[in-house]
């Protein structure tokens, strides 16, 4: 079975890595396929537009296409469709990530299905899990915690936080830390 792998990542290697561009310092690949960084058709600094399958752990630069895996990492940012345990872009996110964990470091436009969903910065669109957090969110966050300090949109939890709202949340907790009266409701909370 490890002698099929590495013969299959070997033919990919040499099959898809003459394909690769090079653009600047950057290298461009439509195929990456690999076990953990070092056993990857293309190098970790390299930018995959296409399809990534990552048996254990991928790691690349940019990643725009279908991302498949358990670990999926982009250094940069991540446009398509991921499908991992953890997908982590350290720049931004567009498009739809499904897993255990799934972050964004800086901003997204994105629909987010997981146990716990974090944005560094902006998130336009809609975050799905039991844990989810963004600095400043315009959609919707349906999930057991929802957090967000600047919110244009709804949350929807058990446990729901934000700082400055123009929107609603429906829980059995819900705080807007803005308001001066009645700060923390029951059930329904609004403030525009």
């Amino acid at each position: 079975m490890k002698r099929m792998l590495l013969s299959l990542m070997l033919v990919l290697g040499v099959q898809f890595g003459g394909v690769a561009a090079v653009r600047g310092e950057i290298e461009v690949g439509p195929v990456q396929a690999g076990l953990i960084p070092p056993l990857q058709t293309l190098g970790e600094y390299a930018s995959v537009r296409g399809v990534r399958l990552s048996l254990i752990y991928g790691r690349n630069e940019n990643v725009s296409g279908l991302d498949v895996g358990l670990l999926n990492e982009a250094g940069g940012s991540f446009a398509g469709l991921g499908l991992g345990l953890v997908n982590n872009a350290e720049a931004d996110v567009r498009g739809l990530t499904l897993g255990v964990l799934n972050r964004a470091g800086m901003d997204a436009a994105a629909l987010q299905l997981g146990v716990g969903n974090f944005v560094g910065y902006s998130l336009k669109g809609f975050q799905l899990g039991a844990v989810n957090s963004v600095h400043a969110l315009t959609g919707y966050q349906l999930g057991v915690l929802n957090t967000s300090w600047l919110t244009t949109g709804m949350q929807i939890g058990v446990i729901n936080v934000s700082g400055h709202i123009r929107g609603a949340q429906v829980g059995l907790l819900n705080i807007i830390t803005e308001k001066y009266r009645w700060p923390a409701m029951p059930l329904v909370n609004f403030y525009w």
